[in-house]
């Protein structure tokens, strides 16, 4: 099959999600937790890929390369676009005291863990590849707590604190992803320290998000304002692949510059927003098409890391509310609330695969497709539990 057909195909399933995505926001629990969590779609694609059909061949995924790339550069511009200083600013005080003290102490617990994990393992992973994993633990699905709040009735101040954390909580983890791969592999691959590539990448971006709202001042259509929107991104997206730096971390300081120049961004994203799903499924496809094999020793290690996952967003989610929210309704189990991983945590694994494709960077992304699906498949459950009690 051609890569066009291809690109036909995957048009045809992400729609079809789309769809089914919409149509079971009301359905039982169980049939919710199938659909949100994305396992219909990474089946799909693994049905697709070099393991069985083989219609989305490795050679077929290359061809493909400026597709998965847009996927990622879309996925970073609207995480970026939550980041307009006049909404922030909204924000109390003890909202990033909490969100990030929590992060913090989700990343240090993660690492330390992994470390140590990996000092008896003979040093099998690389300090970035730790540090991924543990940011990769860290972030949560904003999904599941929009689930909470609508089905199970978790209102008020202390679920819109924890909507915030988890939103937080995907920004923080892009950013420090995107530095933490410039500093320790972009400075070490190249001839300047990794502060001045910072620079650099950085002012390439201003130039970009420059050129964006130059283009764009004075168009009034929204198709032509989107078509200039799209061939920025994929601007973007190209620098940052012949960079060989995060495609996320690029595409979301596109998006944090842009929301923040003088840009009707509420009434673009109001237009682009109708794109997420169907490129989130077309991302799904693409991760589930890149496996092509499952050991016994993958499946212990996500167990051991959905069990870790558990273990450090209650502690971390407790140790942070307690300074913090001391006047709040108590909720010892505050962290839980954002177990499930979702799409950011995918997106942060196949951009780094798409980074450095080789065998622990694959470990890295079958870890994460298990960890989403089981975390994702358990986490409303074990929520709305604690939530009742």
């Amino acid at each position: 099959m051609t890569p066009l057909l291809n690109f036909i195909l995957l048009m045809i399933i992400a729609y079809l999600g789309s769809v089914l995505y919409h149509r079971y926001k009301n359905a039982p629990l169980w049939i919710k937790s199938i659909v949100y969590s994305g396992s219909i779609h990474l089946l799909i694609g693994f049905l697709m890929g070099p393991k069985f059909f083989n219609l989305l061949s490795f050679e077929t995924l290359n061809k493909l390369d400026v597709i998965t790339g847009f996927v990622l550069g879309w996925t970073g511009f609207l995480i970026g676009l939550q980041g307009k200083r006049s909404n922030l600013i909204r924000f109390q005080k003890s909202y990033y005291l909490f969100s990030t003290l929590n992060f913090v102490l989700m990343f240090s617990l993660f690492f330390i863990s992994l470390y140590l994990c990996n000092l008896f393992i003979n040093n099998e992973f690389t300090i970035l590849q730790i540090i991924l994993v543990s940011l990769i633990g860290t972030v949560s699905s904003p999904i599941w707590i929009a689930v909470l709040r609508r089905d199970f009735k978790f209102r008020g101040a202390l679920a819109h604190l924890v909507q915030f954390s988890i939103a937080f909580d995907n920004m923080l983890g892009v950013f420090f992803l995107g530095i933490i791969v410039i500093v320790l592999k972009s400075s070490s691959e190249m001839a300047i320290p990794g502060y001045y590539f910072i620079f650099l990448a950085l002012a390439i971006i201003g130039l970009l998000s420059w050129l964006f709202y130059f283009l764009s001042e004075n168009i009034k259509d929204t198709q032509q304002y989107l078509l200039i929107l799209i061939g920025t991104i994929l601007l973007v997206v190209g620098v940052a692949m012949n960079l060989h730096i995060s495609i996320l971390f690029f595409s979301f300081i596109f998006g944090l510059i842009i929301t923040n120049l003088p840009i009707a961004t509420r009434k673009l994203y109001q237009n682009i927003a109708n794109a997420e799903k169907p490129l989130y499924f077309i991302m799904l496809v693409f991760i589930g098409a890149y496996v092509d094999s499952f050991t016994m020793k993958m499946g212990i290690i996500i167990l051991i890391f959905i069990i870790l996952r558990v273990c450090i967003k209650y502690i971390s989610g407790y140790i942070a509310r307690s300074p913090i929210l001391a006047n709040e309704r108590p909720l010892p189990a505050i962290g839980l609330a954002h177990l499930g991983m979702g799409g950011v945590s995918l997106a942060l694994a196949l951009d780094f695969y798409h980074m450095d494709s080789n065998s622990a960077s694959y470990l890295i992304l079958v870890i994460s497709i298990g960890s989403v699906l089981l975390t994702d498949l358990l986490s409303l459950r074990i929520v709305k539990g604690l939530l009742q009690e």
